[in-house]
């Protein structure tokens, strides 16, 4: 498993529940995942010490151990998420995504493809990558996307002033391939960031 994670994430793979509690106070994670039957110290109890700690670092439990009085507890505890093993990848990925974004506070999205754009804090959650944050510049370029409701609103192509509108490119139109929005100028990939609608 630590080999498919360390895919999207750097991976310190911990087997013994009392180091692992030792690092997990000690260092800096973006999230946990953490396993009940841990040798020396149950997964739960790692939870709740760290919770006890003033530790908010998103947590998953990832076990074998499925029964709702199980899940219940493990929530209680303290952890943000419960997966029961066997899982999907693709759906651990998503539950490290969704208790990851909670946790930053991002604000409201807007899905672009297989991409996840949240305008506010200028992130992008890819589905091979993970977070990214865009430059002030790029997430300017994303909103205006027709795929963006900034980007389909008529008034935002409208109110802008005629010295900050762009320079119709010497390229092709054609439909946007993900969401069926009005032609754009394009590079290579609609909707990818690089999109623009020049009306």
């Amino acid at each position: 498993m630590a080999r498919v994670l360390d895919e999207v994430y750097d991976v310190v793979l911990i087997p013994d529940g009392a180091d692992a509690l030792a690092a997990a106070v000690d260092g800096m994670f973006a999230v946990f995942v953490i396993d009940r039957r841990l040798p020396g110290l149950d997964g739960l109890e790692i939870i709740a010490r760290l919770r006890r700690e003033g530790v908010r670092t998103p947590a998953l439990i990832l076990t074998a151990l499925g029964t709702v009085h199980d899940k219940v507890s493990g929530l209680d505890a303290g952890a943000d998420d419960y997966l029961v093993k066997p899982f999907d990848f693709d759906e651990l990925f998503a539950r490290l995504r969704a208790i990851r974004r909670t946790d930053d506070g991002e604000g409201p999205f807007v899905r672009i493809g297989p991409w996840e754009f949240y305008p506010e804090s200028r992130a992008v959650y890819s589905p091979y990558e993970g977070r990214s944050i865009l430059t002030d510049r790029e997430s300017a370029l994303l909103d205006c996307s027709p795929c963006t409701p900034a980007g389909r609103s008529a008034g935002a192509r409208s109110s802008r002033p005629s010295s900050m509108r762009p320079t119709r490119p010497a390229r092709s139109t054609r439909m946007c391939t993900t969401c069926g929005a009005r032609p754009i100028a394009t590079s290579s990939r609609p909707c990818a960031g690089a999109a623009i609608d020049w009306g």
